[in-house]
């Protein structure tokens, strides 16, 4: 198992993920991933429209876990899911009917 891109497999899942992501919140966010294969490429596209840099949440994300520091992966990822949620909604903004 990896972590997957827009482009497919871009890093082997490293083990120590599981662990820095009590309670867990990391490690729901790459299961929803995988669940879906359609899900990350969607969000790519989302986040570009919007034009997002989703670079800077991913680096947070990666320093944590270099770091093992759980509590900042933690928060990188509750930060990284909430700036998702963002701009899903200024996507859905911009794509509503009758907005000029």
């Amino acid at each position: 198992m990896g972590i997957m891109g827009g482009t497919g497999l871009i890093a082997p899942m490293p083990p120590i993920i599981p662990i820095l992501s009590e309670p867990y919140v990391l490690g729901a966010a790459i299961a929803l991933i995988r669940q879906d294969s359609q899900l990350s490429p969607v969000l790519e596209g989302i986040r570009r429209h919007v034009h997002s840099m989703v670079y800077i949440d991913h680096a947070a994300v990666c320093d944590a876990i270099v770091a093992q520091d759980p509590e900042a992966a933690r928060q990188a990822m509750i930060r990284h899911i909430n700036n998702v949620i963002a701009d899903v909604r200024r996507y859905e903004m911009d794509e509503t009917p009758g907005d000029t």
